[in-house]
């Protein structure tokens, strides 16, 4: 009886064993493709990053986060908010 008690132990302890190391695998697997997601995003250079690449409409409304400029003369370049600032590059 006794041997058909530990028999039964270590077969629950390794099914319970295989699944944990199973959930592991799969756990790992979700951690590094998150992990790959974030590095393929690109980096910017505050808490949020306007690119104007073309010349924009006249008299527009430039916003980030609670940060607003009006931008009256014709500009080219990246906005950005940081420390609470928005600064232009």
């Amino acid at each position: 009886m006794k041997f058909l008690r530990e028999d039964w132990v270590s077969k629950v302890f390794n099914t319970n064993k295989q699944k944990i190391n199973s959930r592991g695998r799969c756990l790992k697997y979700q951690l590094d493709e998150k992990r790959k997601s974030i590095m393929d995003m690109p980096e910017s250079k505050g808490e949020g990053e306007i690119t104007i690449g073309q010349m924009p409409f006249p008299d527009i409304r430039l916003q980030i986060k609670s940060l607003e400029k009006k931008l009256g003369v014709l500009t080219k370049g990246t906005f950005y908010a940081e420390n609470n600032h928005l600064h232009f590059d």
